[in-house]
This record gives C-alpha cells, structure tokens and sequence, in this order.
C-alpha cells in the first residue's frame, strides 16, 4: 500500500509505535471505551500511568499500525481490523 502526506503530499512510512517498559516492548495496541486506571504500588498512586489488566478484553485488542511522512513528520494511525 502506498499512501501520501495529506499535510505535504510526501511519501509515507508504514511503521508502528513500540509500547512497553523497561524489560518487554509490543506493538501498540487499541481497545474500544474507557480505561479503568488505577493501582498502587509501594503505597504510591500510579492511577494515570497504569492501565488495570483487569479492565480490558483482550480479545478486543486491534494492533495500529503507524504512518509517517518522510518529509514533514505528520503521522497517522490505522487500527488493523481483522477480517
């Protein structure tokens, strides 16, 4: 697939945005609705950091691919339904 800058119309780069910490990186990955965030560890309150695992489907997780232009740097992201 080819696609072209709707800012420039430069040529795009399909790519992806690595998602992880220090020890494991995946692709990033969407889930429809709202987080449910909240936890604490070592009695410090990550709530706006981290996303509960048990607050999404996984089965409901689209992987999004990245579109960046390579002359100007706008970017674009497409989640990859399955069909």
């Amino acid at each position: 697939m080819i696609m072209d800058c709707i800012k420039c119309g430069g040529e795009m780069e399909k790519g992806f945005i690595i998602d992880g910490n220090q020890s494991m990186n995946f692709q990033q990955r969407w889930h429809p609705g709202e987080p449910e965030k909240g936890m604490k560890v070592f009695g410090m309150d990550l709530n706006k950091e981290v996303i509960s695992a048990s607050s999404f489907d996984s089965t409901k997780l689209l992987d999004v691919n990245t579109w960046v232009c390579k002359e100007c740097g706008f970017m674009e992201q497409f989640a990859d339904i399955k069909k």
